[in-house]
């Protein structure tokens, strides 16, 4: 019956006697690995299953559960006949006989390298994206609901003249006065889902002078409406109306002229 039960079960469960050799190897770690119970059976577990760079950590682990230290919880790999990693969390314990001593130690883990291939990508795509953060020439802000700055990035600080460390937690200093109530309706409409798209507006630098910029927005959703937060682009375009300044001047001399 205890044979069946450990057989069906959905984790994985391997049993080991005293010396590290298999004794017990259910169903679920046969469907994982590719090894049948009769291939592994009697085998040490560090000699099949295991990379060469788990070993002193297993064989620690299992040194201490054989001299009564347990339950134990580590999170390791095991290899499987074709030599695929798998990512195991495992929970250990042992079973004595009457006189205390270690009979068995009984390893339940479960496979959680769908897991870990999700959280490698998730970081991959976390540093491809911090690097793009780093490298835009648009000013790149990303803002709590009250406004505050939770990300500044390079090109923020060449537009407009604060750095980093000056402005993390603090109330947009960008914004001049007479644009704030402009700044809060963009802020409300898209934590409300609205997008800012191409907007032409001015902002201020450190120095107080002022700065045309294109604006883009859009919301990022947090766990609930509390860490929802902003993120803005901004795009200088101080160039460019110094450019059609000059070409309305122009036009406008060429006609006095005429």
């Amino acid at each position: 019956l205890t044979s069946a039960i450990v057989d069906t079960a959905g984790s994985l469960i391997v049993v080991l006697d005293p010396r590290g050799s298999i004794v017990e190897f259910n169903h679920a770690c046969e469907q994982m690995t590719g090894y049948a119970l009769e291939e592994v059976k009697g085998k040490k577990i560090w000699d099949l299953l295991l990379p060469p760079e788990e070993l002193p950590t297993v064989q620690a682990i299992f040194q201490k559960l054989t001299a009564g230290i347990y339950p134990h919880r580590y999170e390791g790999i095991w290899l499987t006949r074709t030599g695929d990693r798998r990512f195991i969390v495992w929970s250990n314990t042992v079973l004595v006989n009457e006189r205390g001593k270690v009979r068995f130690v009984v390893g339940t883990g479960i496979d959680i390298t769908a897991r870990k291939q999700i959280e490698e990508q998730l970081e991959k795509t976390n540093q491809t994206l911090q690097a793009l953060v780093q490298a835009s020439p648009l000013a790149i802000t990303v803002l709590d609901r009250q406004g505050r700055v939770k990300l500044w990035n390079p090109a923020a600080s060449r537009i407009f003249g604060w750095q980093e460390a000056e402005v993390l937690g603090q109330t947009l200093p960008t914004v001049p006065e007479h644009k704030w109530t402009e700044f809060q309706a963009n802020l409300e409409a898209t934590l409300g889902g609205d997008l800012v798209n191409g907007m032409e507006t001015r902002r201020q630098h450190k120095n107080g002078s002022l700065v045309d910029i294109g604006l883009w927005t859009a919301v990022l959703r947090g766990s609930n409406l509390q860490e929802d937060s902003v993120v803005s682009m901004m795009a200088d375009l101080s160039d460019r109306k110094r450019a059609e300044a000059a070409l309305q001047d122009s036009q406008q001399r060429l006609m006095s002229l005429f």
